[in-house]
Parts: C-alpha cells; structure tokens; sequence
C-alpha cells in the first residue's frame, strides 16, 4: 500500500456531506417550485414524419417549429438526414386541439415551401378538393399581398373518384412568373393555404397520455430492479455495509440528476430514463473498483486502523476513476458540440450524472462504508464485553442470597484433615471421662532433627536454678 494520505478524506467526510446535501436540497427546492419539462413521451402527444427532397438540418426544422409556436421534443434526422421526425405536444381540450391542427397544417405547407424543389415553370398541385377558378387563384393571391399575374392556370386534370369517399380531386400544374426565390416561396405557400396539394407526411400518429403513465411504471419497475440487483450483488462478493453504502450513493446520484435536470429545465422524455439507468451502472462499476481495493488492502494490513486502510485504498484508485471520467466526459463533450440539438438534453444529463457518479463513489459510498463498518464493531464489542459482566453479577448475587450476605466457607475440607479432627474429638471425650489432662502429642517441630529425641521443655532449667 501507499504510506502518504494526501488528503485525509475519511475523517473529514463531513465537509462532503454537507456539500451533497445543499445540492440535493437545492434540486429538490427546484422540483417541488418549477417541477419538471416533460416531453411528449410522458404527456401525449403526436408523431410526425415527413420526407424531404433534399438533405436538411436541425437548425432549420426548429426555424420553423419556433416560428409557428409548436411545443414538441428534440428534432431527429433519420436516412442521411433527409426524413423528418417530430414529436409535437397534444392538447385534450377541443379548442387547443383545433389550433393544434391549424399549426400542424402551416408545418407542413413550410416543409413543402421549404423542403421540396419548386419549378416555376410547373408548380404542381396534386389532389385538390374542387375546381381552381381564376377567381379562387386570385383571392389567393390578393390576399398574400401579390399581383394577380404572378400565377398562370397551365393545365388541370381530374382524377377518379376516391373509392372510400367517393369524391373527385383534381391535380393542377401553375407557372410562376418570377425568378426571385423568396418571392417563389411566398406565392407557393399562399396557392397551397388556399387549395392545398401538398406533399402528406409519410407517417402521422398519436401518442396516448395513458402511454406516458405506463412509460413512467416501467421506469421506476426498471430501477427498482436494477438497485435490488446491486443490493444482493454487492452483499455477495463483499458484505452487506458496503452494499448499503453503495445503494445510498446511487440514490445521491440519482437525486442530484433529477435537481439539475429542473434546475436547468432539460426535457424529461424516454432517454431520461437510459440517462439514469447508464448512470447508475457507470456509478457501481466505480464503487466495486474501490471496494475490491479497500477489501484488498484489508485482508494485507491487519495492524493499521481502519481509515487508514480507506484512505490509502482510495489515494491509490484515484488516479484510475478520475482518468476514467475525464476519458468519458471528453466523448460526451464532443458528442455535445458537434451531434447537434437533437440530443443536446440527452447528453447534458449523461455529463452531469457521471461526474456525480465518480464524485460519489469517492467522497460518498466510502465514507459511508466506513461508518457503518464502525458503529457495526462498536455493536459487536457492547455485546461481546455486557454478556460476562452479567453472569459474573448474576453469580454473586445467587451467593449472596444463599448465605445471607455472608461469604460462604469452603465446601468441604481436605480428607486427612478431617480425619485428625474427629481423632481430636475423641480424646478430648477419653480425657474428660478420665480425668486427667490430656496429653499434647508430638508435633514435627519437638524433634531435634534426628527424629527420635525429644527436647526438654524450656522451663526445666528455670526449675534447677
């Protein structure tokens, strides 16, 4: 292992904390005031495709759409860039419905003007409902603010009745007489305003709210599974803290993603749902780097304490997880600049939720592990130091009980002892019985070393004297 902690990242996990705390705050702050932007995925909507004759760019097509005020997700460009794809906003109310409508039809009259190559020489008009009159062309005309004359009736032609309506269009061939094209374009616009015979997007369809709702179910189902999927695959192959520890971190990765996505008003459609899920993986996979290394350096360094061990575990992977993120950060940078408006919101989410992602692993998950690692090993030393206490004191209040309060003597003396005793008793009976003093028997200490003399009472001298 290292043996220089540069920072002391452990012991001063306060301090990040109170940052994630204050960003997670401000994020929830941001939801609960301004909520969130949701795109058609979760509120209904309509889907509009259409095909151009040349190839187009975002740029041009979110020209038009902010020019008729129509509310929708990000453009996407499919086939070399030449078909259109639009998800526009819906409205349950009539009223908003109908002018939803109007917008939609002005859409696709622009995308005509605007998409399709227009020949002055023969402008065609395919399948109108009744017949162009010089009249009708000219009321046209007057009221885009054009002369009369701009416009010549070549030909025009009828078509078979419709066989599930059943009534008969016409297909008319104009000839412009200008060369300007800005003025081509408005005299286009103001013929197919009034008679129509434009080009028909190739696919329209509507998307349900009740659609949004069970997108929205799905979602949480599918994080749900995935966090569940971690708990227990974490709880294998290191223990059940850490995979706590990890789970909360991806909560604070989740929660800091949603506060900037409200914050910075970024939609909410379906690919929030990859950005969270992508950010979630991209977190574990950092956290598991770590742990495998904490749980390494642990099995090594026996003797050390137990920050110690975290904070030299993380010095050591640091390098790797910031070399990492900035490895992604610069793809996703570069998608960001040059992939266009289409996935702008896309890309801002995955930016914001893997820097967190690296930050948490870190400054979060580690931390975390390590305290409850501790307050698991206080728990187990309370239990382990209570359990001889009580049965010591358990004990001694048995003993006291049964004697009173008095110390108990010892059970039983040793055999030869009491054998000598109850000798004792005997003759102490004989003697009374007799009535004479009784004799002292010889003890080890009246010998003179020899064994077989007896020493003369000291008192002997005193009497010759």
């Amino acid at each position: 292992m290292q043996t220089k902690i540069r920072f002391d990242i452990i012991n001063n996990r306060k301090i990040f904390f109170i940052f994630s705390g204050l960003i997670i705050l401000t994020g929830i702050a941001s939801m609960a005031i301004q909520q969130f932007v949701l795109g058609i995925d979760f509120t209904g909507g309509r889907i509009l495709q259409y095909k151009a004759e040349r190839t187009v760019t975002t740029s041009e097509v979110e020209g038009i759409l902010t020019r008729l005020d129509i509310k929708h997700n990000p453009v996407q460009l499919l086939s070399g860039n030449r078909d259109i794809l639009i998800r526009t906003a819906d409205y349950s109310n009539e009223k908003q419905a109908k002018a939803l409508d109007e917008k939609i039809r002005d859409l696709k009259i622009a995308f005509n003007v605007e998409f399709r190559k227009i020949d002055p020489n023969r402008f065609e008009l395919k399948s109108i409902d009744g017949t162009m009159t010089r009249d009708r062309l000219d009321e046209a005309l007057e009221k885009a603010g054009l002369p009369k004359d701009s416009v010549v009736i070549d030909s025009t032609k009828e078509n078979p009745p419709s066989e599930t309506t059943g009534i008969t269009t016409y297909d008319v061939t104009l000839k412009i007489n200008s060369s300007s094209k800005s003025e081509i374009k408005k005299i286009a616009a103001a013929v197919y305003s009034k008679f129509g015979g434009y080009q028909e997007y190739a696919n329209q369809d509507k998307v349900d709210p009740v659609f949004g709702i069970e997108l929205k179910k799905k979602a949480y189902y599918a994080m749900a599974v995935a966090v569940f999927g971690i708990l227990i695959y974490v709880t294998l192959r290191f223990e059940f803290w850490f995979a706590v520890a990890a789970v909360l971190a991806l909560v604070h990765d989740c929660l800091i993603t949603l506060g900037f996505y409200s914050v910075l008003r970024l939609e909410v459609d379906g690919s929030f749902v990859a950005v969270i899920l992508t950010v979630l993986g991209y977190s574990i996979n950092d956290t598991i780097v770590i742990f495998d290394r904490i749980r390494e350096n642990m099995r090594k360094d026996k003797k050390s304490a137990l920050d110690v061990v975290l904070n030299m575990s993380l010095w050591e992977t640091m390098a790797r997880s910031i070399n990492t993120v900035l490895t992604v950060e610069l793809t996703i940078v570069a998608i960001l600049v040059f992939g266009g408006h289409s996935i702008r919101d896309f890309m801002v989410g995955m930016c914001i939720g893997i820097t967190w992602g690296c930050y948490s692993s870190i400054f979060i998950a580690a931390p975390l592990a390590y305290m409850f690692k501790m307050a698991e090993s206080k728990r187990k030393a309370l239990t382990a130091g209570a359990k001889p206490n009580d049965r010591a004191r358990s004990a001694a209040s048995s003993r006291a009980a049964a004697t009173g309060g008095r110390d108990r003597r010892p059970e039983a003396a040793p055999k030869k002892e009491r054998a000598a005793a109850a000798e004792k008793s005997r003759a102490a009976d004989t003697t009374a019985a007799s009535g004479r003093r009784p004799s002292v028997p010889a003890t080890p200490d009246s010998t003179d070393g020899q064994g077989d003399k007896k020493k003369k009472p000291s008192g002997g001298k005193q009497r010759r004297r």
